[in-house]
């Protein structure tokens, strides 16, 4: 039997840090009571923050992950963590009985807990569930990934909702996506919902409120005379692409003049020791791993971002009308070099490269210079979003 819910009552479930700080935009827009609840290992502090605490209605903080890095987790720990979950369960049921939010604001639905909140405010409360992106799985199908056989079945009979363990877009149990490009977005991940676009520029700027209530000490990143920010990712950790590939690419980069501007982000799964064989390129230290990309470029206004193939391209230098230089390595899978393809065309500040030395050759020509200290935020386009989400009303494409 569903309750009554709260008219203008809404929760966020947040399971990284740039989801938070996404949560934090959202939440300056939105009038009602707004309550948050953080489920991962690298959001604890955030969680312990006394003013974080104070801003939202509510804070909760559950753990069923335990912090992995460039490792995989064991068949014993991924099975005390799927235990886990039916108590975790037990206190969203709990939580939805009592404080009955209307809309529940997600960022995934293949994670176990995001699953089950998914579901449990649907068929419990009756709330409209969205889901907002927050990088590239927009992109792809939910269906490329799949547990096998044996993982299938343990998790069908310990009741875990995403039991077959697909990616980002399957719950039925979705209302409303938010998404950057309706164009460009998967068949699969649009499905037959409602379909809203995020507004046009960049995000509102809670970069200092994320820092605050992280208790990061550095109030802003401006790196000196390092301009260009270079974000490392877990391509030969997830074993997509060979260390020796990735090995050239660094050593190009050490031993060409742009390596004295370039800052170093690596990824919280990235294996850091690989670039101890590069003294010459800069590394931000660990104590950076829970800030999002987006929000050093937020601070620091970079000239450029270069990655492989980050979401921050769309996040953050779509929206600033910052330049993006993607790094096609040949071995990329097929489909991950198609959708990059397709967003370069779409967004011309994203640019390509298949091969370092054009890349170089094309952060030379670009010259050193800042973003532009400030870029307007359409308000108004963030309090029509708000408005279409209370509302029911659907945008044209």
């Amino acid at each position: 039997m569903k309750t009554t819910t709260y008219s203008d009552a809404a929760v966020f479930v947040v399971q990284t840090p740039f989801q938070l700080y996404l949560a934090l935009a959202f939440k300056r827009y939105w009038s009602g009571n707004a309550d948050l609840w953080l489920i991962d290992p690298a959001l604890r502090q955030f969680s312990e923050n006394a003013d974080l605490r104070s801003s939202w209605g509510e804070v909760c903080y559950e753990q069923v992950n335990e912090k992995v890095t460039g490792r995989r987790r064991s068949v014993s720990l991924a099975f005390r963590r799927l235990l886990s979950l039916k108590s975790v369960r037990r206190r969203i049921e709990k939580y939805l009985k009592r404080r009955k939010p209307a809309y529940v604001f997600l960022f995934a639905d293949n994670h176990e807990v995001l699953a089950s909140f998914a579901r449990i405010a649907k068929q419990r409360n009756g709330a409209r569930v969205i889901m907002i992106e927050e990088g590239t799985a927009v992109l792809f199908s939910f269906k490329r990934t799949e547990a096998p056989f044996v993982k299938k079945i343990a998790r069908y009979l310990l009741g875990v909702d995403n039991w077959k363990g697909y990616q980002i877009g399957w719950s039925p149990y979705i209302d409303d996506i938010i998404v950057s490009s309706a164009a460009l977005a998967h068949k699969d991940y649009l499905g037959n919902r409602r379909v809203l676009e995020f507004p046009r520029g960049p995000f509102p700027p809670v970069a200092s409120e994320f820092l605050e209530f992280g208790a990061i000490a550095v109030p802003e990143f401006h790196f000196d005379h390092r301009d260009i920010l270079w974000l490392g990712q877990p391509w030969v950790e997830a074993g997509e692409i060979g260390i020796e590939k990735e090995n050239e690419l660094l050593r190009k980069l050490s031993q060409d003049d742009i390596v004295r501007r370039v800052i170093v982000k690596a990824h919280p799964f990235e294996d850091k020791i690989k670039y101890r064989a590069f003294p010459e390129i800069d590394v931000l230290s660990d104590k950076y791993d829970s800030v999002p990309a987006e929000v050093l470029c937020e601070t620091s206004r970079p000239m450029c971002v270069v990655s492989v193939f980050s979401s921050t391209a769309v996040n953050y230098c779509v929206r600033a009308g910052v330049q993006s230089a993607l790094i096609m390595i040949p071995e990329m899978p097929a489909e991950i070099r198609a959708v990059a393809k397709a967003i370069a065309a779409n967004w011309p500040s994203i640019r390509l490269f298949e091969k370092a030395d054009n890349l170089l050759l094309y952060l030379h020509a670009l010259g050193e210079k800042r973003a532009a200290d400030s870029v307007h935020v359409d308000a108004a386009g963030w309090k029509m979003l708000v408005s279409r989400i209370v509302s029911g009303s659907v945008e044209s494409h």
